[in-house]
């Protein structure tokens, strides 16, 4: 009995290693292994692409949120002020702000703060004293 008990058992693992010998084919683990280094490969890629984009994402927002708070000019100070003016026969408030007319104003911005500062509407009269702003670089 110990015979056909020992013969039991080598014929299991003869069987064990003959569906082990039956599932390696010469050069699988070859293939497996450069699948495996393509994949590795493919992930460093992605990965390489993804800082790029991110390190880009970045770059972008500092560069316009820094072009945002950078002052305009500030080499130059320039404040705003009021001076009176007489109305004169035949003004109209085109002729006051061209006359007037200083820094960024353009000519229909300053007939609106004229209008708003004065409190009036198109009509102007003559002899009539509006309050004009305008910018100059001297503290007064």
């Amino acid at each position: 009995m110990t015979n056909k008990y020992s013969i039991s058992i080598r014929s299991s693992r003869q069987g064990r290693q003959a569906s082990c010998n039956a599932n390696h084919i010469p050069g699988r683990a070859a293939r497996l292994s450069r699948i495996r280094e393509e994949r590795r490969r493919q992930q460093n890629i992605r990965r390489i692409k993804l800082t790029g984009v991110f390190a880009l994402l970045v770059v972008t927002m500092f560069v316009t949120l820094s072009g945002f708070t950078a002052p305009g000019n500030s080499s130059r100070a320039e404040y705003k002020y009021y001076k009176a003016v007489e109305v004169e026969g035949g003004d109209t408030l085109w002729n006051i702000a061209c006359r007037n007319i200083s820094g960024d104003y353009s000519v229909k911005s300053l007939i609106m703060e004229i209008q708003d500062v004065n409190n009036i509407g198109d009509h102007i009269h003559s002899g009539q004293i509006i309050m004009v702003p305008y910018y100059s670089d001297d503290i007064r």
